[in-house]
């Protein structure tokens, strides 16, 4: 299951060329945060989340959306965090 988060288009760009390649679904997190839709979002299969990174994390406001929706594994959230900082953290030596 892909969730993403995208306001110029580029995340969904990703997204969408992720989904394709791996076959799986897609949910658009813009309208749900907009909506305030904290609908439970089910998946048999890992989450994955394609955002734009800012300040070295995700969007506040998709991290405040997420830890909302009670069905999204908040460890997996910060987990994603913490790689993403590791990972812009090790670019830069």
């Amino acid at each position: 299951m892909i969730l993403y988060f995208s306001a110029m288009g580029n995340s969904q760009f990703v997204a969408k060329k992720t989904a394709h390649f791996l076959n799986e679904e897609m949910i658009c997190l813009n309208q749900r945060i907009k909506n305030a839709n904290y609908d439970p979002i089910y998946s048999e299969k890992p989450y994955i989340l394609v955002c734009p990174i800012y300040a070295w994390r995700i969007p506040k406001i998709v991290e405040d959306y997420l830890k909302k929706e009670n069905d999204i594994p908040l460890d997996i959230l910060m987990e994603m965090n913490k790689r993403t900082v590791k990972g812009i953290r090790e670019s830069y030596k």
